[in-house]
């Protein structure tokens, strides 16, 4: 284990002083290429999802993979009604794109 990881701890802290101080919630957001604006909290806890977990909009390479994933999984979704070939699609949307990595 990395000696400088960040625990989930100590994450949670970092991102609830973020989000308390408005002037930091509004930088934060501009960092990570969001558009400054008042967000419900909903909506929030995504974006600081993304932020935290993905870095946010900055890598738009990312960011672009992802929604074609989504995107193909949903068109897949709505014209297959068996959830075994839905869950096929998706591991293997997700395997061509280099997010899940294994041997069958």
């Amino acid at each position: 284990m990395e000696d400088n990881k960040i625990t989930d701890e100590q994450l949670d802290k970092m991102v609830k002083t973020v989000l308390s101080d408005e002037k930091m919630t509004k930088k934060m957001l501009k960092d990570f290429g969001y558009e400054v604006k008042e967000y419900n909290p909903e909506d929030l806890a995504y974006i600081v999802y993304a932020i935290t977990q993905h870095g946010g909009l900055k890598d738009q390479v990312k960011v672009s993979k992802t929604i074609y994933m989504v995107d193909q999984i949903a068109k897949f979704s709505t014209q297959h009604s068996k959830f075994e070939d839905v869950g096929k699609f998706a591991m293997d949307i997700l395997k061509e794109c280099g997010v899940i990595n294994y041997n069958e």
